[in-house]
């Protein structure tokens, strides 16, 4: 059986048109690659099986990255503004700069902390944290717990990958929400491939609640001053909901893609309205992995220690809730089944113990998609009673929500999120999409309504 399907794959394969083997790019240059895109209102990628292949008859993987490197260029974005950070671990110096707004380089010496690397201070106000794996992805908090998150990736060269290989990802929710359409669960997919250089991409089967426009496109990529530039031609949109008026520029108006690929599969894009007066505030990011080879055990995933952080934008103009970007540490408590338990690191400090009041249950992988879970849940203590509150108001998704109590009898709020795993290099990365009910409120068009948009991005250690 395993033959004749080697056998029919492999004739799937030798039948693609030309058109077909050209293929995708990502990209980067000091922000990663601009490509421009007219995005036109359309119709969802399908919700079939995944079209995956590989000429060995098995799921694909990313090809073997290269060794890492002791000094980095990472490219990526909070999902408003595109991102450059520099780290030299030998020197022990890094540099950053928002590339979207053109500022000055923040430089400085880092201090290596319980993992985290800690970009000091200036006047008592923090200068950031960032959590480095060396020469796969860095994730960076550019400033003190008001500062978005930065997911960001080095790539230097143009991949050859001359099979079809999926990424699945979560939107990157950054920034002032007003107008957001707030949801819950989003997770998008889209599958990749090259010529045999690595110069010409193939996207398709683009599919998931967040996306609109063609299935299928093609990019480009290309070298240049040690940075692989990489571009994207069509019309389709990697995460519709986002930050302010996002729905808007569908509508015909210039669309600028970046795209950057880690050599181990961490994927990070960035789509913005050039149209817009203000840019950043009509683009809308992603940030996902390519899918394993095989089904993970979620045992094991829940079993594992991670660093990471969290992130939770403000939510509007009258927001009671500023917003905070904090690390985490999970599975320091032991876990139970699919359930992993953390916290973050009490007054912004990664020296302290963390603390071990939130749970994620991974539940049920996708059946589908190695390493979806598409009906995972947190839960969280809601000392205000939001979760509560929403209920009571009828609001939609009410019935999604769980309210409960600690052994000491704190209010605790379990809501579904969806997890993006993958296991890059033997080590599993996880990135969760959420809305927490538990968060702060705010006050639109009198109506009154709770919580926050919330990612998580989780690193084993």
């Amino acid at each position: 059986m395993r033959k004749e399907i080697r056998k029919s794959m492999r004739l799937m394969d030798s039948s693609k048109t030309a058109a077909f083997r050209k293929g995708r790019c990502f990209g980067p240059a000091l922000g990663l690659a601009v490509c421009t895109v007219a995005i036109l209102m359309a119709g969802c990628g399908s919700s079939s099986k995944p079209v995956l292949v590989n000429p060995s008859g098995g799921l694909a993987t990313m090809p073997t990255p290269p060794a890492p490197t002791t000094a980095n260029t990472y490219v990526g974005t909070d999902s408003m503004n595109l991102w450059s950070l520099s780290l030299d671990d030998n020197a022990g110096t890094y540099s950053y700069t928002n590339s979207t707004e053109t500022s000055a380089p923040v430089t400085g010496t880092v201090a290596a902390m319980n993992g985290f690397l800690n970009l000091g201070e200036v006047n008592g106000v923090s200068l950031g944290y960032a959590l480095e794996v060396q020469s796969r992805m860095a994730l960076l908090r550019p400033g003190d717990a008001t500062a978005g998150l930065v997911l960001s990736v080095p790539q230097t060269t143009c991949y050859d990958i001359p099979y079809r290989l999926r990424f699945n990802y979560i939107p990157m929710e950054a920034g002032a929400a007003y107008n957001h359409t707030f949801t819950t669960s989003n997770y998008g997919s889209v599958v990749a491939s090259t010529n045999s250089t690595g110069a010409s991409w193939q996207y398709e089967n683009l599919q998931g609640s967040i996306v609109s426009g063609p299935a299928s496109f093609t990019g480009s990529c290309a070298v240049a001053n040690g940075q692989a530039a990489m571009s994207v031609s069509g019309n389709s949109l990697f995460n519709l909901y986002n930050n302010n008026y996002s729905p808007n520029y569908l509508a015909g108006n210039t669309l600028n893609t970046s795209l950057a690929i880690g050599s181990s599969g961490v994927f990070v894009s960035n789509q913005a309205n050039e149209s817009s007066p203000t840019p950043s505030h009509n683009a809308a990011g992603v940030a996902g992995v390519a899918e394993p080879a095989i089904a993970l055990t979620t045992t094991t995933v829940a079993a594992g220690k991670y660093l990471g952080f969290i992130t939770q934008p403000v939510t509007g103009a009258n927001s009671q809730f500023a917003g905070t970007t904090s690390p985490v540490s999970f599975g320091q408590t032991a876990s139970s089944g699919t359930t992993m338990t953390g916290g973050v690191f009490p007054n912004d400090d990664v020296t302290l113990p963390p603390n071990a009041n939130i749970s994620i249950t991974l539940g049920a992988q996708s059946s589908t998609y190695n390493g979806l879970y598409p009906n995972a849940a947190v839960t969280m203590l809601d000392p205000n009673q939001n979760c509560t509150t929403w209920i009571n108001q009828g609001n939609s998704g009410s019935s999604s929500l769980t309210v409960g109590t600690t052994a000491d009898g704190y209010v605790t709020c379990t809501f579904p999120v969806v997890a993006v795993v993958g296991n890059p290099e033997g080590k599993y990365v996880i990135f969760l999409d959420a809305f927490n009910y538990t968060a702060g409120s705010y006050s639109s068009s009198g109506t009154t309504q709770l919580g926050a948009p919330m990612q998580i991005y989780l690193f084993q250690q």
